[in-house]
C-alpha cells in the first residue's frame, strides 16, 4: 500500500487522520518485517550448520571393554550364578 503523504494527511479530519497515520505505521512496519526475513533465514542456516558441525567433531565414546579383573556391570550374570534361561 503506498504511503499517505503527511500533507494529504494534514487536510484530513480527525478521525481519518488517525487512521491514516495508523496506516503509514503499519506500512512501515510490514516493511521493516519484511526486510528482517533473509536476516533470519541467514541466521537459521547458520544455526543448523553450527549444531551439524557440533555433532561431528564431537568425540565419539570409545567401548570399554571388560577384562577378567573387571567387575561385571551391574545386573549382568557372573559365572558363579549361570542360569537356564536365555539373556535377553
Amino acid at each position: 500500500m503506498p504511503r499517505i503523504a503527511k500533507e494529504t494527511i494534514r487536510k484530513m479530519l480527525e478521525s481519518s487522520r488517525k487512521l491514516a497515520r495508523l496506516l503509514n505505521e503499519l506500512d512501515s512496519t510490514s516493511h521493516k518485517l519484511r526486510n528482517l526475513i533473509p536476516d533470519i533465514v541467514r541466521l537459521e542456516r547458520d544455526s543448523e550448520a553450527f549444531i551439524k558441525a557440533s555433532e561431528i567433531m564431537k568425540p565419539k565414546p570409545k567401548p570399554k571393554t571388560l577384562t577378567p579383573t573387571d567387575p561385571a556391570p551391574h545386573g549382568a550374570q557372573t559365572h558363579e550364578h549361570k542360569s537356564t534361561e536365555p539373556m535377553p
